[in-house]
């Protein structure tokens, strides 16, 4: 794969980018869904829902720690790293720098996948856009960059679209088909989202600063050492501590039931192995995105994923109803498309891809997506818009010249696109 540790990365590879994290980042979400909604046989013989929150940690981590075949494959100039005599050193220090990054995303992720039992997953993902939130106020109070009120208008509409939807979305699950639980059940799985997010937020805050500001760090050797202090973190401290869990909690977990349930169903075998690979695809677009971006464009990238789960898991349901997979569409499902309205409008707020004319927007100061590297707005991928300018100019010039002269316009889109 081409060198994507740096800021200086083509539109076509943002582009390239940024659609992988959204696609991967779907397919994560949908297959982890889908398993939790499969029922297999367990180790009492008998049928149980695999709704394994501590399996689906280790699934994680087991991708995040195939970070290495990336780098294996990777066609990029040996990094600094290697050519240094203290090789082993630099690499304890960046050890050293991601093991809080990997205690705040251990803690996310396993407080995730329980809260996905209790929710449906297109309100569980969009719930997760609360993090915008949260990296809004960390940007400015840990990493000291202004936050604009335009921004803040946004963030506004952001906090009131996930209201909705999660009202929505609460009440209306109790006509989704499967496994159900109690409104007071699902009101928790919502407080549990958010509280992951905070974690989450301070995660990608911790990343973009490793990466931005320690020359031997990289997105896969990041990616690399979460995944093994994920691994070695959920089997040796939360799988004894599920072990012990009451059974009213809803968390208890013996992971050697898990992986008699996952050696009984093929379909819990096939999405386990699509997992992995998506997981991996997943934090690696996302990690590049922070790299030559930031946490905070990172997360609201990661929320378009909304749209795009929701129109899966109906797809999923009315392909095979039979199954009971997937989410159907009810009454509340319009509330919930209003509430996401309001989040996509407050995403564009902040954004600047939508601009209130009442609103007096900073010229010459540098926005919190343009604030690393010393880098006007536009040459790199610091607010998604410039996703739009660069790709809109692209395909203008791109069909003018194709009216002129069709067949040297289409070698050239070709070669663009390499």
């Amino acid at each position: 794969m081409a060198d994507l540790n740096t800021t200086n990365v083509s539109v076509s590879k943002k582009v390239f980018i940024v659609a992988g994290m959204i696609v991967a980042g779907t397919g994560s979400i949908i297959f982890g869904k889908l398993q939790y909604q499969t029922k297999t046989i367990g180790k009492d013989g008998k049928m149980h829902y695999f709704t394994r929150a501590l399996f689906q940690n280790l699934i994680t981590y087991l991708g995040m720690s195939f970070c290495f075949l990336i780098m294996l494959t990777s066609k990029k100039k040996q990094s600094p790293i290697r050519k240094e005599k203290n090789k082993n050193q630099r690499l304890f220090k960046i050890a050293k720098s991601v093991f809080p990054i990997s205690l705040c995303d251990i803690t996310a992720t396993y407080i995730l996948n329980i809260s996905l039992i209790f929710l449906p997953a297109s309100v569980w993902q969009l719930l997760r856009a609360s993090m915008i939130v949260f990296t809004a106020i960390l940007t400015k109070y840990y990493l000291k960059t202004k936050v604009h009120l335009y921004q803040w208008i946004g963030v506004f509409h952001v906090v009131l679209g996930l209201l909705i939807v999660g009202v929505g979305g609460i009440v209306g699950s109790e006509e989704q088909e499967g496994q159900q639980f109690s409104i007071f059940v699902k009101t928790i799985g919502v407080f549990l989202v958010i509280t992951a997010e905070l974690f989450q937020s301070f995660q990608t805050i911790l990343e973009e600063k490793l990466l931005h500001n320690h020359k031997d760090s990289s997105p896969e050797l990041i990616i690399q050492f979460e995944g093994l202090f994920g691994i070695f973190y959920t089997i040796v401290v939360i799988a004894p501590i599920a072990y012990y869990l009451p059974e009213s909690t809803g968390m208890k977990e013996d992971l050697v039931e898990s992986l008699i349930m996952f050696k009984n169903s093929n379909f819990i075998i096939i999405t386990s192995i699509l997992l992995i690979i998506f997981i991996l695809f997943y934090n690696y677009f996302a990690m590049n995105v922070t790299n030559f971006g930031s946490a905070l464009l990172r997360n609201i990238l990661s929320a378009l994923r909304n749209i795009s789960i929701w129109i899966v898991l109906l797809v999923v349901h009315y392909s095979n109803p039979k199954y009971k997979l997937g989410e159907k569409w009810t009454k509340w499902s319009y509330i919930q498309a209003l509430g996401f309205i309001f989040y996509v409008f407050g995403t564009f707020l902040y954004n600047r891809i939508i601009m209130l004319p009442c609103i007096k927007y900073p010229s010459n100061e540098k926005s919190i997506l343009e604030k690393e590297h010393g880098v006007e707005r536009g040459n790199l991928l610091k607010d998604s818009d410039s996703i739009t300018v660069d790709l809109s100019e692209h395909l203008s010039e791109t069909s003018s010249n194709y009216s002129n002269n069709p067949k040297s316009s289409l070698s050239s889109m070709a070669s663009s696109v390499n």
